[in-house]
């Protein structure tokens, strides 16, 4: 009784999606989150990022590496995040900094995470600024440059 339910849930969301963009899709599945309905959001949200919504790209890398409606999957969520960044998407450029500086789902790679960390201060955001600092104090990922660390 319980497997058709998920079928009868499933083919419903199916129905629900087809023809919508992927902005649609995204909002949907970000009003899913924000009741708590993780596990209706995922594939709404999948087909959202699969569609090339940037944001929606983040969101299910976000899901996949924190196992969020029970789908736990660092290295594809790496290649979301980085679907994202490619799409401008600043939390995405972000995540992949944290990836590749934590080595999560991804080799650990300094000069990668550097690379991710100045997108994503050149996008003003404070945080990653602070890290493009902290990096050419310490030569994490760059030359040591105190010059460069000043501006």
């Amino acid at each position: 009784m319980k497997q058709n339910l998920l079928i009868f849930i499933s083919l419903f969301i199916i129905q629900l999606t087809f023809g919508q963009s992927a902005d649609e899709l995204n909002q949907q599945s970000k009003a899913l989150v924000q009741q708590g309905k993780y596990n209706e959001a995922f594939p709404i949200l999948k087909k959202s990022a699969e569609l090339g919504n940037a944001e929606a790209q983040y969101n299910l890398g976000y899901f996949l590496q924190n196992g969020v409606a029970g789908v736990k999957n660092e290295k594809e969520a790496v290649e979301w995040y980085k679907k994202s960044s490619d799409n401008g998407f600043n939390d995405g450029h972000y995540a992949l900094m944290m990836a590749y500086g934590n080595g999560q789902g991804i080799e650990q790679n300094s000069e990668k995470a550097f690379e991710y960390a100045l997108k994503c201060a050149n996008n003003n955001d404070a945080t990653c600024m602070w890290n493009i600092v902290d990096c050419y104090l310490t030569g994490n990922g760059v030359k040591a440059d105190t010059s460069k660390f000043k501006e």
